[in-house]
C-alpha cells in the first residue's frame, strides 16, 4: 500500500528526534531563496592538537523545502538535483514491490556511480545495505522513502547510514561535484559555514592532524531561519596502539626490545581496541599490517582475542571467527619473501570486518593480537618490527605506527702463538667449537652451528653446516655474529703443531640498556667479558666495542709453545704408550738393585 504524505512526515519526524543522522520526507513546496543556514565546525579546548589548515567541504544533499521553519518537527527535505542520480530510482524501484518476498540488498556500483538494488545478499566483502521493508516504494517521492528505509537498513548494527555516506563520498568524487561551502581551519578553535541554504550537508574533511577524529554526522542539518548554527564538535584520538617483544627460547618478559641469537623464537604482543561507530561513524577500514626484518613469522602462532574473548582461527580461510565460525571478525593475509641467505621474511595483514567496527556490541572493545616469529640468519645488529595501524572515518584517514626492536651481537677473537710472527698459513690448523651452555662444552655433536660468509666470519644458524671454526688464515681474526645477550662457552679443539690449545672460555655478553632498565639497545654493557674458565684471573685484553656495524666484545687468546697429550688412544699415542713402559723397566731395575744392595748389607 502506498503511504501517504503525512505518514512520511511523522516517520521523518520521529527520526530526526532518535538518531543523530539528519534528513526528513518532504511533500514537495517551492524552494525559498534563503541562505540563513549555518554550521559550527568546534575544536574542544581539550583538544590541543593544532589544526590549521584542516579543510572542510560541505556539500548539500538534501534541500529543506520550508526553509523558514524553525521547529525540527516540521522541517521537511527533498534530495537535491546533484545527488538524485545516485538512487537511480526507477532502476531500484523494480526490486521493491507488494508481493512479499524477503528483504532487498542495496550496493553502490562504482562504475555507474549508483546504488543498485537485488534479492540476494553479498558476500562479506561488499558494503551492502539491508532493508528488511520490500514494499513498494512511494510513488511520488520514492527517492525520499528510499532514504528513509536505508536510515533504518541495518538496524542491529547501525551500518546502513554508515555505508551511504562511503557511498556518497565515492558518487562525489566519481562525479567531480563541487562544494557548496569550503572552509579552512585556521588558529582558532571554531570554523563556520554561513550563508548556508537550509539543508542536510554531507561534509568531508581534509587534511585532519592526526589525533584528531572527525566526528560528524552522516547528514549534517545546517540551521535555518533564526536559529543559532548547528554545531559539529571534533573529537581527540583515543584509539591506543602498544607491541611489545619477548625472546621466548630465552624466556623473557616482555619489551620495546630484546637481544636475541639467530634461530631464537620471539614472542609478539600488540594491543589496540575497536573504534566507537558514535564517535568515529565514517568506517571503511580498520587494519593492522606489520613488516618484520630477517624475521620469520609462525603462521599456526597466531592468536586473536577481542573484548577479551578468544576467537576461532581457520587456516583454510584465514578467518578469525566467534566460536563456532558464526562471525567473521578478521581476515589474515601472510606473505613470505627470501632473505638474502635463503631466509624467510614477513609480513601480514590483519583486516577487521567492516559489519564488526559498527556493530554495537563489539565498539570500543579490547584487541590483542599475539604471534610468534623466529629470528633469520640474515639478522643484523638491529632487527625492526614495525606495526602499522590505519583506519579510515569516512573522508580522513589516520595511521599510528610502533616499532619493536631485535638486537644481535658479535665476537671478535684475536689468535695469536707465542713467539709467532703470525706468517701466512699460521691458522690454517686452528678449530674452535661455540656452545650455548657449559654442560654442552666436548660435545662437538652439540656445537652451535654456523653459516661461513663471504668475508671469512661466521653467522649463527640453526640450518648452517659449520660446527668447526677456524680465524682468518692470516691474520688469525676469528669473527661471530648472530649472537644474543648470553653467556657462550668457546672451546679450542685444534691448533698449531707445537703449541698447547688455550683452556675453555666462558663468554658473557651483556646489553647495557636490558642491565640498567631491561630494555635492551643494541650496546654491549663493559662488563662484558671473555675469562678462561680453569684461569680466571689471566687477562684476555678485554675491549668493548659499541661503534661498529655490529656492538662486539674482542678479546685475545695466546697459545704457548709445547705439547699436549692426545685426547683418546690413536695417532701419536704409541711414543706416549712406549714412554710408559720403558719407565716401568727403569723402576724396575731400580727396585731389584736397591733389594741387592740390601741383601749385601
Amino acid at each position: 500500500m502506498t503511504a501517504t504524505k503525512s505518514s512520511w512526515a511523522v516517520r521523518f519526524s520521529a527520526l530526526l528526534i532518535t538518531m543523530a543522522l539528519i534528513f526528513a520526507l518532504i511533500p514537495s513546496y517551492a524552494f525559498a531563496a534563503d541562505t540563513s543556514g549555518r554550521i559550527s565546525i568546534t575544536k574542544p579546548d581539550t583538544i590541543t592538537i593544532p589544526w590549521s589548515g584542516m579543510q572542510v567541504n560541505a556539500y548539500m544533499v538534501l534541500q529543506q523545502t520550508n526553509p523558514i521553519e524553525e521547529d525540527p518537527m516540521r522541517k521537511t527535505y527533498k534530495v537535491t538535483e546533484d545527488f538524485k542520480p545516485l538512487f537511480d530510482t526507477p532502476e531500484v524501484e523494480k526490486h521493491f514491490g507488494d508481493a512479499p518476498r524477503g528483504p532487498v540488498y542495496l550496493t553502490y556500483d562504482a562504475i555507474s556511480q549508483k546504488i543498485v538494488a537485488q534479492d540476494q545478499q553479498p558476500d562479506m566483502t561488499t558494503p551492502s545495505i539491508k532493508i528488511e521493508d520490500d514494499s513498494a516504494l512511494d510513488s511520488q517521492f520514492p527517492t525520499e522513502d528510499l532514504l528513509s528505509r536505508i536510515q533504518n537498513g541495518n538496524a542491529q548494527d547501525n551500518t546502513g547510514m554508515i555505508v551511504l555516506y562511503d557511498w556518497i563520498e565515492q558518487y562525489i568524487q566519481a562525479k567531480g561535484i563541487l562544494a557548496n561551502r569550503t572552509e579552512t581551519a585556521g588558529t582558532g578553535n571554531e570554523m563556520a559555514l554561513t550563508g548556508l541554504t537550509p539543508g542536510g550537508y554531507a561534509l568531508l574533511f581534509s587534511h585532519v592532524p592526526e589525533g584528531i577524529v572527525v566526528n560528524q554526522g552522516i547528514i549534517v542539518a545546517s540551521s535555518s531561519g533564526n536559529q543559532a548554527p548547528i554545531t559539529v564538535a571534533l573529537k581527540a584520538q583515543d584509539l591506543p596502539l602498544e607491541k611489545e617483544v619477548a625472546n621466548h627460547t630465552q624466556n623473557t618478559g616482555f619489551n620495546s626490545a630484546v637481544s636475541a641469537q639467530v634461530g631464537d623464537i620471539l614472542d609478539y604482543h600488540i594491543t589496540t581496541k575497536l573504534p566507537n561507530p558514535t564517535a568515529n561513524s565514517q568506517f571503511v577500514t580498520f587494519k593492522l599490517e606489520d613488516k618484520l626484518v630477517n624475521q620469520s613469522v609462525v603462521d599456526n602462532s597466531f592468536q586473536l582475542t577481542v573484548g577479551g574473548t578468544p576467537l576461532t582461527f581457520d587456516s583454510t580461510t584465514n578467518q578469525f571467527t566467534t566460536v563456532g565460525g558464526g562471525t567473521i571478525v578478521a581476515t589474515l593475509t601472510i606473505h613470505h619473501s627470501a632473505g638474502t641467505n635463503g631466509d624467510t621474511d614477513s609480513s601480514f595483514v590483519l583486516d577487521f570486518n567492516k559489519g564488526i567496527l559498527t556493530n554495537t556490541n563489539w565498539v570500543g572493545d579490547a584487541v590483542e593480537l599475539h604471534y610468534q616469529a623466529e629470528l633469520g640468519a640474515d639478522a643484523v645488529k638491529q632487527n625492526d618490527n614495525t606495526v602499522k595501524l590505519t583506519y579510515e572515518n569516512g573522508p580522513t584517514e589516520h595511521t599510528d605506527q610502533i616499532t619493536t626492536h631485535v638486537y644481535t651481537y658479535g665476537v671478535n677473537l684475536n689468535k695469536t702463538f707465542e713467539g709467532d710472527p703470525a706468517i701466512i698459513h699460521t691458522y690454517e690448523s686452528v678449530q674452535f667449537a661455540l656452545y650455548a651452555s657449559e654442560a654442552d662444552a666436548g660435545q662437538i655433536d652439540k656445537a652451535l652451528l654456523f653459516t661461513k660468509q663471504a668475508d671469512g666470519s661466521y653467522k649463527l644458524d640453526p640450518n648452517g653446516d659449520q660446527n668447526l671454526l677456524t680465524p682468518n688464515v692470516t691474520t688469525g681474526l676469528l669473527r661471530l655474529e648472530g649472537l644474543g645477550a648470553d653467556t657462550y662457552i668457546l672451546e679450542e679443539r685444534a691448533t698449531k703443531t707445537g703449541y698447547i690449545t688455550s683452556g675453555n672460555v666462558r663468554i658473557a655478553l651483556v646489553d647495557e640498556g636490558a642491565l640498567a632498565n631491561g630494555v635492551a639497545n643494541g650496546r654491549l654493557d663493559q662488563t662484558s667479558k671473555a675469562e678462561l674458565i680453569d684461569a680466571p684471573d689471566i687477562d684476555l685484553n678485554n675491549v668493548v666495542d659499541n661503534n661498529g656495524d655490529l656492538a662486539v666484545l674482542a678479546f685475545g687468546l695466546i697459545n704457548q709453545k709445547g705439547f699436549e697429550l692426545p685426547r683418546t688412544g690413536g695417532e701419536g699415542t704409541w711414543m706416549y704408550t712406549l714412554g710408559g713402559v720403558a719407565l716401568i723397566g727403569v723402576a724396575g731395575l731400580l727396585m731389584v738393585l736397591n733389594n741387592k744392595k740390601k741383601k749385601s748389607h
